[in-house]
């Protein structure tokens, strides 16, 4: 096979999966919408408790500057050509 015919098939087949993948999703989208709805108004189950407020966790790390009363000296780098 040349590469023309290779890149070819590939974009052939790259195609198909993205055209099948996308119909496939429209088709199935209805079912699983109607599915989940059924599960929904179906469910026996008690209902849900909702909790508290959630705090957020503390950061581990947080960048933050170096105080202003540090003293800090200038590098300097000289190159002699």
């Amino acid at each position: 096979m040349t590469p023309v015919e290779i890149a070819l098939v590939s974009v052939i087949a790259y195609m198909t999966g993205v055209f099948s993948g996308i119909l496939g999703g429209i088709r199935l989208r209805k079912s699983m919408l109607r599915s989940l709805s059924r599960e929904h108004l179906s469910s026996d189950a008690p209902p849900v408790s909702v909790p508290g407020p959630v705090q957020a966790p503390v950061p581990l790390v947080q960048a933050s500057a170096p105080p202003s009363d540090t003293k800090q000296q200038e590098i300097v780098i000289r190159t002699i050509d």
